[in-house]
């Protein structure tokens, strides 16, 4: 990471991506990056490029003021939370990753990884062992990634979901201007979110302890990634289940077309990355996804049978 940041420093014009649906995790760990290293050097040309819509209130939000919509030329481009090319909004040369994810397809010139619950953590811990505190512009952009990433929250080890409050608390510290309501209502959804959750529910099919949902493609045309993302999210916070697997065409554009592939999303109390990898997907132990042409039926029940050979949690 030291001679990462040296090369960042001494590039004339950096470019820092978020992902394909950024996620405040995506959005933070691109803005924290970009704070520090202007923290550090005042003169540096780096800017925060978002391609793929950010949405609600992750678009409104202080950390989000200065990104770039539209793509440049620069001389050094970096993807803060990206795992794999299918992820990137735009690939260029010479490249840099800085991830956190334990299944990850390497696509860049140089690989930094650190499994961490998130990659906002990881930078903030990144940047303290060099010997770098933390400004309150660069915390406030990583506490936003801090909270809001899936694997650290809800999901998680025990060990992931310390270490994810530990990084929490120090980072709100810094801040000073948060309350504690910030980690519950700063990433509610908006009113047609929650109206669209609640018919989304109505469709949910739960039995032995599995909530499978099918997204009609009619109802994703004109939905950002994100705003369906954080939607089917907010239904495990309201379908009482202990695994959870969502299933949507895939289409690249809110505008274009839907593909013939779909796109899964699990959750769950135990191992749900073990299935993902059986369809080439990655993500958390806990919090994985994957995209294959099976119909819904046969993953949902290839899921069902899965989830049985899944160890009993006891709490």
């Amino acid at each position: 990471m030291r001679e990462i940041l040296k090369g960042l420093l001494t590039a004339g014009t950096v470019n820092i991506y978020t992902h394909r649906g950024p996620d405040g995790d995506s959005l933070s760990s691109c803005v924290g990056l970009q704070r520090m290293l202007t923290h550090l050097d005042a003169s540096i040309d780096a800017q925060v490029i978002v391609l793929d819509p950010l949405d609600g209130k992750l678009a409104t939000c202080s950390v989000a003021r200065d990104v770039r919509t539209t793509d440049r030329a620069a001389d050094l481009y970096v993807y803060p939370d990206t795992s794999r090319v299918q992820s990137v909004t735009a690939l260029h040369t010479p490249s840099i990753c800085i991830d956190h994810h334990t299944q990850r397809q390497p696509f860049s010139d140089v690989e930094y990884v650190r499994v961490w619950p998130s990659c906002s953590g990881m930078l903030y811990r990144a940047f303290r062992a060099l010997g770098y505190d933390a400004p309150p512009s660069v915390a406030e952009a990583l506490l936003v990634g801090a909270v809001d990433d899936t694997g650290c929250g809800k999901y998680g080890s025990l060990q992931n979901r310390a270490r994810a409050l530990r990084d929490i608390r120090e980072l709100d510290d810094i801040c000073g201007q948060y309350t504690p309501s910030f980690v519950n209502s700063f990433f509610g959804l908006t009113l047609e979110q929650q109206r669209w959750a609640l018919e989304l529910s109505e469709r949910a099919n739960i039995r032995d302890g599995v909530c499978t949902v099918h997204v009609p493609p009619e109802q994703l045309v004109g939905k950002t990634n994100a705003s369906i993302r954080r939607t089917l999210q907010e239904l495990t916070n309201t379908l009482s289940a202990s695994y959870y697997l969502w299933c949507r065409a895939m289409q690249p554009d809110p505008t274009g077309p839907l593909t013939q592939q779909h796109l899964y999303s699990l959750r769950g109390e135990g191992d749900v990355l073990t299935f993902a990898l059986r369809y080439g997907g990655n993500g958390h132990v806990q919090a994985a996804g994957f995209v294959t042409k099976e119909e819904p039926s046969t993953v949902f029940a290839a899921f069902h049978e899965y989830v049985r050979t899944i160890p009993r949690i006891h709490r």
